[in-house]
């Protein structure tokens, strides 16, 4: 049976665009002048990741602050 392992990214907006900020909850040193999402992207699929959803989770805190990101999911085959 095939098996797959994950890696979960979340952007947020810069200067420049698109750039990821957080993977597998862990937020990347300096993510305000790392690479776009488009360069991250491209380098996870040169390492063997798809690309298999996108989702966008906003929810309302108690202070009535909204809280919202997107969700890229990828996944890879486990040798």
């Amino acid at each position: 049976m095939q098996k797959w392992e994950y890696v979960f990214v979340v952007p947020d907006y810069g200067k420049v665009g698109w750039l990821p900020r957080y993977v597998n909850g862990e937020e990347l040193p300096d993510w305000k002048n790392g690479k776009s999402f488009y360069t991250y992207a491209n380098e996870l699929g040169k390492q063997g990741w798809e690309l298999i959803a996108t989702s966008y989770n906003s929810k309302q805190n108690l202070g009535n602050t909204i809280s919202s990101h997107y969700l890229m999911t990828f996944k890879r085959p486990i040798e």
